[in-house]
């Protein structure tokens, strides 16, 4: 309670036979509005190869809606590390306890 930490959307490739690494992925990420405030408006910081098709949406307490992006060159593919997708940092507000999802 009453400090910040940073939630890290993380994606890889599970094919077993030629991975190519994931070209782009888009998900919600709900929390308890009532113990964690954003860091600002935009708290999304996207990872280096995921710098097209950004979207994020902020419009509704307790839900970033429709998050992430796709690759910036689709012609060079990755491979089969993870990479991060996004991170957004968070404030735990001083009086929560509990889990922090709803």
């Amino acid at each position: 309670a009453g400090t910040d930490f940073k939630i890290k959307a993380l994606v890889k490739d599970l094919r077993t036979v030629n991975p190519t690494g994931v070209f782009g992925a888009y998900f919600d990420l709900t929390y308890d509005a009532s113990k964690i405030t954003l860091e600002n408006n935009n708290p999304i910081a996207y990872g280096a190869e995921y710098a097209n098709g950004r979207s994020s949406d902020f419009g509704t307490p307790g839900l970033i809606d429709e998050t992430g992006s796709f690759v910036t060159n689709p012609t060079q593919p990755l491979d089969a590390n993870e990479r991060e997708l996004y991170s957004v940092t968070i404030h735990v507000n001083a009086n929560a306890t509990g889990d922090l999802d709803n």
